[in-house]
């Protein structure tokens, strides 16, 4: 034996347009076949998704964008992240805070946001189209502890068009460095 493993690949099935492909390794090997159910469901909904929004499967959406300078004031309206880190399909727009989405589809979004002082508590919402759909609290429950941190992660089911963007609930102020590497973050995709 030479060590090498030969496998074949064998069409299993097609599920909604998509080839499910299984590895078959021959049976010296102790093998018989692998496959990655996670990967395969994934594509089926990738292909699902393009099909029901009439999108072809290479369409990439992502940015993140974070706060240059710190708040001890900010206590109402959308937070304007003006540090762009990366912004694929130009979807996030830096001078008003609000992501368009320049296709329909599922897209993840997160939010992260750091209280700006040791008495200072700050809640933020995730909104879509006027609408509070998750909420971040960086809450300070100790003035011996110091800054906090709030986070939350939403998956939200956008038209073209459909706009997000991080409002103000309660509390005031944020907290970040004057560094290229940003704390107060919002970032999304595309699934």
């Amino acid at each position: 034996m030479s060590g090498k493993c030969n496998k074949e690949r064998h069409k299993a099935s097609n599920v909604e347009g998509v080839a499910i492909f299984l590895d078959v390794v021959p049976s010296h090997h102790n093998y018989v076949e692998a496959i990655n159910p996670v990967a395969m469901q994934a594509k089926v909904a990738q292909s699902h998704f393009a099909a029901e929004d009439n999108l072809p499967n290479s369409v990439s959406v992502a940015f993140t964008a974070g706060v240059r300078l710190r708040s001890s004031s900010w206590s109402g309206g959308i937070l304007v992240f003006d540090k762009v880190i990366n912004n694929v399909g130009d979807g996030y727009n830096l001078s008003n805070g609000i992501f368009t989405a320049p296709t329909g589809g599922n897209y993840m979004f997160y939010v992260s946001i750091q209280s700006d002082s040791n008495n200072a508590d700050i809640w933020i919402d995730i909104v879509l189209n006027g609408s509070s759909k998750a909420r971040a609290i960086a809450e300070v429950f100790n003035s011996n502890v110091g800054y906090e941190t709030g986070t939350n992660m939403v998956t939200l089911r956008l038209k073209q068009g459909g706009q997000v963007w991080i409002k103000h609930n309660h509390g005031k102020g944020y907290y970040t460095q004057l560094t290229d590497a940003p704390i107060t973050t919002f970032s999304g995709f595309l699934i």
